[in-house]
């Protein structure tokens, strides 16, 4: 795990932890240190803009405190997404990220999950979102975000997502191991 330490500027932290980027913004500004978006967070560190605005020595060490609390909570989430395997085909991920394009918000996430139904009793389920469920897992295949529900994650544990073309038909495909038998169409298994 990194950790944000008092050296480093303020811009390389948001940039090192982009993704954490807008609550450490907040934890920062809610100490007083408004420099954040400032010409300034490029080649100030930590420190600097903290004593520079006459916040001290605690207040650093507590904000740092609370800063790396952030980071190890979004280590810990990241511990926990690499328990769990989940492979997207070539094709498959340029589908999705084809499909996400014409979305009305591009900053959305795949979510996958198993729901009850179909001819063999459970279909697969996958939706553009904007943010996860509260238990779903983040997972990310080549940089493409996806949330998968965390109590279909036992039955999508080793799941391949890929996508055919032809000139008969065009669909997501789904190789799952824990399936015990699929319906026709593909989309729809026994467990």
């Amino acid at each position: 795990m990194d950790k944000i330490s008092r050296d480093m500027t303020i811009a390389y932290i948001l940039e090192t932890f982009a993704d954490q980027a807008p609550q450490l913004t907040t934890v920062m500004q809610s100490y007083g240190l408004h420099c954040v978006g400032c010409h300034a967070s490029t080649f100030e560190t930590l420190e600097q803009g903290v004593l520079g605005h006459g916040l001290g020595e605690d207040l650093l060490n507590q904000m740092l405190e609370n800063l790396n609390e952030i980071v190890k909570k979004d280590d810990e989430q990241k511990e926990g997404e690499e328990e769990f395997h989940l492979t997207v085909t070539d094709s498959a991920l340029e589908r999705m990220r084809d499909l996400l394009s014409k979305e009305d918000t591009p900053e959305k996430s795949l979510r996958v999950k198993v729901i009850p139904g179909g001819c063999a009793g459970a279909s697969y389920d996958m939706q553009f979102v904007l943010e996860p469920e509260v238990d779903d897992i983040i997972f990310h295949v080549s940089g493409f975000k996806m949330f998968i529900d965390k109590n279909s994650a036992s039955l999508l544990q080793g799941l391949e997502i890929g996508y055919v073309n032809t000139m008969m038909e065009s669909r997501f495909t789904f190789e799952n191991p824990n399936a015990s038998g699929s319906c026709g169409c593909g989309t729809s298994f026994d467990f």
